[in-house]
């Protein structure tokens, strides 16, 4: 369900007081999984919530929640790659003490699929005795990719994206350039580009990463010199995963605009259609799946640790002729 809905679902729960002790989020957007958790808090300890339902979100407490000063909720996030058994262990131990502010605490897992078997087991054990007033909400693409003990002792429910123009508004309520939302959505809407985002520093790593595809397209030995002198500094690793999804969508993009299927062009600015025009000139349909393999395989590899920089040379290595 939408956002929308399922605020009204989580409503009706919280006015009958039957809130389930465990919820499993599933769906690809993180940040909308997040409002929505936020907004349970709030709805739960606003004194003054609307008529039609759901927290007011001007009050204290509620602007409190919003700015991350509430004390009875906890959020656990992957330390590194994997969220690590002495994590669950410290968010166990902080559930089974009183509620500091309210009458209820809340823990958040985001990626809890990255919970190695010792993790997992750990909240399993906590799932299968829950502490009373005690809600958990676990975020994870997929229910597939948990234990199915875990997922038989949540709720699930799956967050489908709001429509991509609610999406691209919200980001520019926050901020952001319009055109710099759309190109952060191809990039998987990863909060911590929102974190980042600084618009001059934002284009200057969009205009690097077009010109490191112009070269690959076109196996221009120079791409491997690029990395080193213009991509460095953009290769810290969620900057590197963002990079790689946005050089699979730029490609894709290229080469279903071969068959007449291009988006609305306000979506890009007068330097990024000129690369399209060029790309498009200098490069087949061939060309581009040989590229798409190597970007897919890319991503393999920077899931197992392998240094951003290193993969980053290596697709200028594989692409071009030497």
């Amino acid at each position: 369900m939408e956002i929308k809905d399922a605020k009204v679902y989580f409503w009706q729960l919280i006015q009958q007081k039957q809130l389930s002790h465990a919820y499993l989020l599933t769906g690809k957007s993180i940040a909308e999984k997040r409002e929505l958790t936020q907004w349970i808090v709030q709805s739960l300890i606003c004194e003054k919530p609307h008529a039609s339902g759901g927290a007011c979100l001007n009050c204290m407490d509620c602007q409190r929640v919003a700015q991350g000063q509430f004390a009875d909720w906890m959020t656990i996030q992957p330390e590194g790659k994997t969220i690590k058994v002495d994590q669950i262990r410290d968010l166990k131990e902080w559930l089974s003490t009183s509620p500091l502010e309210a009458s209820f605490k809340i823990a958040v897992i985001e990626q809890a699929d990255l919970m190695g078997n010792a993790a997992a087991n750990a909240l399993l054990l906590f799932l299968e005795e829950p502490a009373e007033n005690v809600y958990i909400f676990l975020y994870s693409q997929q229910a597939d990719q948990l234990l199915p003990t875990i997922v038989s002792r949540t709720q699930e429910l799956l967050i489908v994206e709001s429509k991509i123009e609610d999406q691209l508004d919200a980001l520019v309520q926050n901020g952001i350039h319009r055109q710099h939302a759309y190109l952060m959505k191809q990039m998987g809407s990863d909060d911590t580009l929102v974190e980042a985002y600084q618009a001059e520093e934002f284009e200057q790593w969009i205009i690097s990463l077009n010109h490191f595809y112009e070269l690959i397209i076109s196996r221009d030995p120079y791409s491997f010199v690029w990395v080193q002198q213009q991509l460095k500094g953009y290769l810290s690793y969620w900057q590197a995963r963002a990079g790689i999804d946005y050089l699979i969508w730029l490609n894709s993009y290229l080469l279903l605009d071969r068959y007449s299927l291009s988006e609305d062009e306000t979506n890009f600015s007068p330097k990024m259609l000129k690369v399209f025009d060029k790309v498009k000139l200098n490069s087949t349909s061939t060309l581009h799946h040989e590229i798409n393999n190597l970007l897919f395989d890319s991503k393999i590899y920077l899931n197992a640790n392998v240094s951003p920089q290193l993969i980053y040379e290596k697709i200028a290595i594989c692409s071009c002729r030497w």
